[in-house]
C-alpha cells in the first residue's frame, strides 16, 4: 500500500536518525519522497519514478513489476530529511531530493548513487547513457524508433540488433551490425539502468490485454479508445520532468540478473515442439506439386524435416494482373513492395488450386507446420477473399472497394485481420505467420528517405507512400513504442488465447520482445563475417533474453558463392557446412535463400557433412526443449556466453567476444578460437 506524500515528508522529518531494520512483512512496498517514489522489486532491482501520477499498470517492458510479494531476506532503510538510505544483501542506495534551477528532480551522483555490496562500483544514476543505434557513420533511419532502453557504460555486454537488413554489401554490413549493437541486461561493471518512462502500458481487459498510453506521454489525444488510430506515440524524449527508471545491480551475478528480468517482464516461453527441429524456407514461387516433390527429396536423401515456410510467392498481390480479375488490377498503392505482390492475404490458385487439401497434406501426410510470409503494410484491399466481412467489421461499406489499411493500435482491426483473415477460410490450416518488416528499411539508411516518420497517410494514398520492402508504413503513428513488438504480440497472444503455444517469426521489437519468439534475421550476405557476427548477435541478444534465429547459410550471394545451373547460384561448401554446424547450437536451425540460390543440400559436393549436421540437430531436439524449459524458469537462454558461468574468468569474456576477420572472405577462426559459447547446460560450442 503506498504511503501518503504528505505522511511521507512529516516521517522523514521527525526519524532522522531512526534506522529501521525490517523484514519483507514489514517493509512498505513504495517509499514515496515528495514527488518521486521507489520500488524494491527485487534485492537487487530497484524502479525510480519522478512526476506525478505515479503509474501501477503494467507497462509493455515489464508487465509483472508489481505482481511479485515485497523481497523477502534482511535489509534496512534509513530514513533522513527529504531522503533515505535503502541497503539489501546486493545493494546500498542513497537518494536525497532536490530540484534544479528547472524546478526538475536532481538526478545526479550527489542526489542518486547505488553501491554494489560484492564491490566498489558505485552507480552514478543521471550519468547512465544509452548507446543510440544511429551511428554518424551509418544513420539508418531518420526516426528514433531503436533508441535503447537501457542506459549503461563501456563495460555493458551487449544486447540485440533490430534486423540484419542489409544491401550495402558484406564488408560494410558488418560494421554496420556492430556499430548499431544495443544494449544488454548484463555489464562488467555490475549495473544496467532501464529507461521504461515512455513505453505503452497495458490495459486491464481480461478477454484481449490492449495498449495504453502513458499519462506522462504528453499525448493531447489521450483517450483510451481501442477504435482509434489516431493516437501519435511521441518519441522518447528522456526529458527529467517523468521518470520511470528500473536500476538492476546485480554485479557479475548474471544469471540472478536475467531471472529478475523475466520474473518482471515475464517467462521465456516454450516455442512448438516441432520448432526445435528442421526448417526449410527459400524464396521461390512453389507450386503444392513442387513443395511435395521437395519434401520427397528430404525422405529420399535422409533428412528431418519439421517445419516449411512458404515466403510471399504463395498469395496473390494486387498487382499481379495475371490472376487476378480486371476490377482489381489497381495497385493498392501508388509503388514499391505492394505493388511487387508482396501483399495480400489470398492463395495463388495457380500455385495451389486447393489450399485446404495442401494444409491438410502438409499435416497429416508430411507431418510437418506451415509459416507463411506476409506483409502487413499492405492492408486488406477489395482483391481479397476475405475483403467484405473485413470492411463491415471495420464499418466500411464494401460497395466502396476502399481499402482497409493496417491498423495496429485499433483493437477492432486487429481482431478482423485475425478472427476473419488469418484463421478463417483458406488460412484456416496455417499455423504460424512471418511478419516480414524492417520498420524503417534496412540499417544501411538506403531507404531512409521513404520510411521517415514524416510518411503519414494521405486522402489519397490511405495506406501510406511508396513503400519498399519490409517497410511498415501503417506503424509510424507508434514512433518509439514498439510498434514490432506489438504486431508480435497480437500474434502470440491470438494462439496463446486457444490455449495453445504461440510463434511468430519477425525481427526484433526491443526489450520484452523475448515473450513472443522467433525474432530474428533480415536480409544478409553470404560470407563468413557475416557467420561469425550471427554467432555473436545470438549471444549478445541472450542477455536480453531473446533467441535470434538467422538464414543458414546466408540470403544474398556474394563473390564467394558458386554458380549454379540455369542462372541459380549455390553457397560455398566449405561456408554453408560451417554455417550449419553452428545452427545446429542455435535456438532455430532454418536455412534460407534468395530466389535465385539453391540451399538444398543434396546439390552440394561435401553433402554428407551437410547430412550429418541436420542429423546432428534432429537428435539435440529433446536435449534443447529441455534446456528451453530450463530458460523458461531461469531467464538463461540455452545459448548463452561463456561469461555466464565464469564471470570473474577474462578469458570468458576473451573467447566469447568477435574478433577483426579482416576481407568479408577471410574465414574466422585462427590460434585462439572465439565465439566459444554454452549450448545448455551440459555443452561448450567452440565453432
Amino acid at each position: 500500500m503506498p504511503i501518503a506524500k504528505k505522511s511521507v515528508s512529516l516521517f522523514f522529518a521527525l526519524t532522522i536518525s531512526l534506522v529501521c531494520v525490517c523484514s519483507a512483512t514489514h517493509l512498505p512496498r513504495h517509499i514515496v519522497v515528495k514527488t518521486t517514489r521507489f520500488s524494491l522489486l527485487t534485492p537487487s532491482v530497484v524502479r525510480f519514478e519522478s512526476g506525478f501520477p505515479f503509474e501501477d499498470r503494467p507497462s509493455v517492458t515489464f508487465p509483472l513489476r508489481l505482481s511479485q510479494p515485497v523481497p523477502a531476506g534482511t535489509l534496512s532503510w534509513t530514513p533522513s530529511r527529504d531522503g533515505f538510505t535503502l541497503t539489501t544483501n546486493s545493494l546500498t542506495l542513497n537518494y536525497q531530493y532536490a530540484l534544479d534551477a528547472k524546478g526538475e528532480v536532481r538526478v545526479d551522483c550527489t542526489h542518486l548513487n547505488v553501491t554494489l555490496t560484492n564491490s566498489k562500483s558505485v552507480l552514478c544514476v543521471g550519468e547512465a547513457t544509452g548507446r543510440s543505434p544511429f551511428s554518424s557513420a551509418y544513420p539508418g533511419r531518420i526516426t528514433d524508433e531503436w533508441t535503447d532502453l537501457i542506459m549503461g557504460s563501456s563495460a555493458n555486454l551487449n544486447g540485440s540488433l533490430d534486423t540484419t537488413d542489409c544491401y550495402a554489401g558484406p564488408d560494410v554490413c558488418y560494421e554496420i551490425y556492430q556499430s548499431r549493437l544495443q544494449l544488454g541486461l548484463l555489464s562488467r561493471d555490475g549495473w544496467v539502468l532501464v529507461d521504461d518512462s515512455a513505453t505503452a502500458l497495458f490495459d486491464n481487459d481480461p478477454e484481449w490485454k490492449w495498449r495504453i498510453p502513458r499519462r506522462n506521454s504528453n499525448n493531447n489525444n489521450n483517450n483510451n479508445n481501442n477504435n482509434n488510430n489516431n493516437n501519435k506515440y511521441l518519441p522518447r524524449t528522456h526529458k527529467h520532468s517523468n521518470r520511470d527508471w528500473y536500476i538492476f545491480a546485480h554485479g557479475r551475478n548474471y544469471k540472478a540478473a536475467l531471472q529478475d528480468f523475466v520474473t518482471l517482464s515475464g517467462a521465456v516461453p516454450l516455442k512448438p515442439f516441432r520448432a526445435y527441429g528442421i526448417w526449410h524456407s527459400r524464396e521461390f514461387p512453389y507450386s503444392a506439386t513442387e513443395v511435395q516433390d521437395l519434401v520427397h527429396n528430404y525422405r529420399q536423401y535422409d533428412l528431418p524435416l519439421n517445419m516449411f515456410v512458404l515466403d510471399y510467392a504463395w498469395h496473390d498481390g494486387p498487382a499481379n494482373p495475371a490472376v487476378v480479375n480486371t476490377t482489381c488490377s489497381q495497385p493498392l498503392v501508388a509503388g514499391g513492395q505492394c505493388v511487387q505482390g508482396f501483399g495480400g492475404y489470398r492463395w495463388n490458385r495457380d500455385l495451389f488450386p486447393d489450399p485446404a487439401a495442401f494444409q491438410s497434406w502438409m499435416h497429416h501426410t508430411a507431418g510437418l507446420e506451415l509459416c507463411l510470409n506476409i506483409h502487413d503494410q499492405c492492408g486488406i484491399d477489395r482483391c481479397q477473399v476475405q475483403y467484405e466481412a473485413a470492411a463491415l467489421a471495420m464499418g466500411i461499406n464494401p460497395s466502396t472497394g476502399s481499402p482497409i489499411p493496417c491498423q495496429v493500435l485499433n483493437k477492432t482491426w486487429a481482431r478482423a485481420q485475425s478472427e476473419l483473415v488469418l484463421e478463417n477460410g483458406d488460412n484456416a490450416g496455417v499455423d504460424y505467420w512471418w511478419n516480414d518488416y524492417g520498420l524503417g528499411g534496412p540499417i544501411d539508411g538506403q531507404w531512409q528517405v521513404n520510411c521517415s516518420a514524416n510518411d503519414s497517410a494521405t486522402p489519397d494514398q490511405p495506406l501510406g507512400p511508396p513503400s519498399f520492402p519490409h517497410c511498415m508504413h501503417c506503424y509510424h503513428d507508434l514512433v518509439g513504442e514498439k510498434p514490432v513488438l506489438w504486431n508480435a504480440y497480437i500474434r502470440v497472444s491470438r494462439r496463446e488465447r486457444l490455449d495453445e503455444r504461440g510463434m511468430v517469426l519477425g525481427v526484433y521489437g526491443g526489450l520484452g520482445h523475448h515473450r513472443y519468439p522467433a525474432v530474428g534475421s533480415g536480409d544478409t550476405y553470404e560470407a563468413w563475417k557475416t557467420l561469425a557476427f550471427e554467432i555473436y548477435l545470438t549471444l549478445t541478444a541472450a542477455n536480453v533474453a531473446t533467441e535470434w534465429n538467422h538464414d543458414l547459410g546466408g540470403f544474398m550471394a556474394t563473390d564467394v558463392s558458386w554458380q549454379g545451373p540455369n542462372g541459380t547460384w549455390r553457397h560455398n561448401p566449405e561456408l554453408y557446412a560451417r554455417w550449419l554446424q553452428a545452427g545446429v547450437f542455435q535456438p532455430l536451425f532454418r536455412n534460407h535463400v534468395s530466389e535465385g540460390g539453391d540451399s538444398n543440400p543434396w546439390v552440394y559436393p561435401n553433402f554428407p557433412v551437410l547430412q550429418a549436421a541436420f542429423h546432428l540437430r534432429h537428435a539435440l531436439v529433446p536435449y534443447l526443449y529441455s534446456a528451453s524449459y530450463d530458460a523458461y524458469v531461469t531467464g538463461v537462454l540455452p545459448a548463452h556466453p561463456l561469461y555466464y558461468e565464469w564471470p570473474d574468468e577474462e578469458e570468458a569474456y576473451e573467447l566469447t567476444r568477435l574478433r577483426n576477420t579482416g576481407a568479408a572472405t577471410d574465414e574466422v577462426g585462427g590460434a585462439t578460437h572465439t565465439l566459444q559459447h554454452m549450448c545448455g547446460a551440459a555443452l561448450t560450442v567452440a565453432p
